[in-house]
């Protein structure tokens, strides 16, 4: 009987194992936790390949070498670990078990949102965003084109003004950004990866700001407006309600 190579067989499982996890985070959509969208390509070719090494690697686990080094295995071990922990710790593994609901607090906004609208703003001119209503000048704004109409509205502020505004996000209200009775409903806005996590949101004016909890998950409707301070001025939401909400189907939003 032939003998096992143990290093071989172990680093064939390891190339098998990392390939097949980056394999399912792609599938699942649950990579976009870790990295952008624009990534998915080369998750794919990278799993691709690691799924291919792993195949190698079991087939030459009968041949026998005097040497059998390990130490290499732990540049494959170490990304399966801290892959596998960061999937129960941020609760990637509890969405793939359980099936996603069918529709959520923003799919229902958007049924009575409005329309598309064609972006004015340089970078993203003719992009096609949605829940504008310009009859009723409501904008309902979907959860993940959040960063696209704070784009467009901050550079075309005089279009919307008077606009009834509809958005969702986590309260933020630390009294170092924030004067009272002022908070924004944030999204964490990622460019790269979740390296370069950041807040974006609104400013809102509401009148019971001590009720909110930070980090509560909140759907915010009121009137955007111009407020003119003792030295400059800034565009606010003028906030008529505040509801909790569920959180967002994705965690994050995209600058593309």
């Amino acid at each position: 009987m032939r003998r096992v190579n143990v290093a071989m067989l172990a680093e064939g499982i390891a190339f098998a194992m990392l390939g097949a996890i980056l394999l399912v985070l792609s599938v699942t959509g649950t990579y976009m936790y870790y990295v952008t969208p624009r990534t998915l390509p080369y998750l794919y070719f990278a799993s691709a390949m690691l799924l291919v090494l792993g195949v190698f690697a079991l087939l030459r686990m009968f041949e026998q070498a005097h040497i059998k080094p390990y130490s290499h295995l732990m540049v494959l071990l170490v990304p399966i670990v801290l892959l596998g922990w960061s999937a129960v710790d941020t609760g990637i593994l509890d969405r793939l078990l359980t099936p996603p609901s069918i529709t959520s607090d923003s799919e229902d906004l958007m049924v009575a949102g409005g329309g598309a609208y064609t972006m004015k703003a340089a970078l993203y001119q003719d992009t096609q965003i949605h829940g504008y209503d310009p009859v009723h000048r409501r904008i309902v704004i979907p959860e993940e084109e959040t960063y696209l109409w704070l784009v467009e509205i901050y550079e075309n502020p005089e279009t919307f003004l008077g606009f009834t505004i509809t958005t969702m996000g986590q309260v933020m209200k630390d009294e170092a950004y924030f004067t009272e009775g002022t908070f924004s409903p944030v999204r964490q806005l990622m460019t790269c990866c979740t390296a370069d996590l950041y807040p974006i949101g609104f400013k809102c004016e509401y009148g019971d700001v001590d009720s909110l909890i930070a980090d509560q998950w909140v759907r915010v409707t009121g009137t955007l407006t111009i407020k003119t301070l003792s030295q400059t001025s800034e565009l606010r939401i003028l906030a008529d309600t505040v509801e909790e909400v569920s959180p967002a189907r994705e965690p994050y939003v995209y600058a593309y």
